[in-house]
């Protein structure tokens, strides 16, 4: 079984639309007395015990990282698993940051309900893991328990629940600044009022329009793992991975259904995706080896069960499968006035995160040094990528 790696599937809290795993400027604020950072040699090995960051009186250890995540999946390879290590590394001093202000705040669970949203998380992750089982092999799912998966990573349901209670309190921390409760007004407003929806008709209007897209089936191959132990030249190799997704792309063509190529084959979780019913991909400016692929999906001659074999980003063969065809289309207001106001609140509550946490890392003490720089660098890129948005940009805070 792969290992799971989607602990905050219910109550996750990481800045919203942006993507970002932040963290925190070693400075201190007039509303906080951080602990002092003890001195600690930092080994050189991935010793479990390994601190990789410390923020405000507590040690991250790679041991934690690697509860939450679990171990290094078969398909992953180690730089790969390091990369998502440190990720996580950065997302759990962020989220450090932020249980210390919700704490401040007053805010605090009580144990029914800390039982309650971990029941919740627990079944949504259980839910996700046996799908993968199952798509990985018909039957796998179905014996499988949330015990099992929490012992694969070695971590208990006290470590998940406390986990779940510090993802709940920053929740309920940004719903407070964003919504207010009794007692303690919002912070702002996010709101659209009718001038502000009607500006961004007047000025967007065509960016909220339906863009041609097409639904997509899309196959991997590495040619490395057709070299055949160094009896294949890489060129006979490439060629392999290619006859490899082309036989694939056959099986879908024939039987309609490439999720039933990915049971029949067994195909790992990493070496395919399907794109769901209502999602589809539009067009973009892109370079590099994705630009053949995308010139090749939306030529306006393609049609369901069209596919194709290219060049693809990491070194890699992808075979993409037509699903569907979306034509584009001009909108009405009516249709779209829905969609303007959630921009604009959605936009507002992206802008606010971002500042407010900018704004709580100088009250916080992290360590080392590098994992300061490297969140405060997202962080600005997001800000500065508003900036130079040409809807967002007119959008600001009130």
């Amino acid at each position: 079984m792969t290992s799971a790696r989607t602990l905050r599937t219910l109550l996750a809290i990481a800045v919203v639309g942006t993507g970002l795993l932040l963290a925190t400027r070693a400075a201190r604020g007039a509303d906080a007395t951080p602990s002092a950072v003890p001195p600690q040699a930092r080994p050189a090995t991935t010793n479990l015990d390994e601190w990789l960051a410390f923020v405000d009186g507590e040690f991250i250890t790679r041991r934690m990282i690697q509860r939450e995540i679990g171990e290094r999946a078969e398909e992953q390879s180690e730089e790969q698993y390091e990369t998502q290590i440190r990720s996580h590394v950065l997302r759990r001093v962020l989220n450090g940051v932020m249980v210390r202000k919700a704490k401040m705040m007053g805010l605090e669970l009580r144990p029914d309900l800390i039982d309650k949203y971990a029941d919740q998380a627990s079944k949504v992750e259980l839910e996700k893991a046996r799908e993968r089982e199952e798509r990985r092999k018909p039957g796998a799912g179905k014996n499988l328990t949330f015990e099992k998966i929490l012992a694969e990573r070695g971590q208990t349901m006290a470590e998940f629940k406390e986990l779940i209670t510090r993802e709940v309190l920053v929740s309920n921390y940004w719903s407070i600044l964003e919504h207010g409760v009794q007692g303690k007004r919002k912070l702002f407003d996010a709101e659209a009022s009718p001038d502000d929806i009607l500006k961004l008709w007047r000025e967007h209007g065509d960016r909220f329009d339906q863009k041609h897209g097409v639904r997509l089936a899309m196959f991997y191959a590495s040619p490395e793992s057709f070299m055949d132990e160094g009896r294949r030249s890489y060129e006979e190799s490439v060629a392999a991975a290619r006859a490899h997704l082309e036989a694939i792309l056959a099986e879908a063509r024939a039987n309609r259904s490439p999720e039933a190529v990915v049971r029949a084959r067994n195909l790992p979780e990493a070496d395919w995706d399907i794109m769901p019913a209502d999602q589809f991909l539009e067009p973009m400016a892109r370079s590099g080896p994705a630009r053949a692929a995308d010139d090749w999906a939306f030529d306006p001659a393609r049609k369901p069960g069209d596919s194709g074999v290219f060049d693809a980003a990491r070194g890699r063969v992808g075979g993409y499968y037509i699903l569907e065809v979306r034509p584009a289309r001009k909108k009405t207001f009516d249709e779209v006035r829905p969609d303007l106001g959630t921009f604009i609140r959605e936009a507002r509550v992206q802008r606010f995160r971002i500042s407010h946490m900018l704004e709580c890392l100088a009250s916080s003490t992290i360590q080392p040094p590098e994992v300061t720089a490297a969140i405060e660098e997202q962080l600005r890129h997001a800000l500065k990528a508003f900036d130079e948005d040409p809807v967002k940009k007119s959008i600001r805070l009130r």
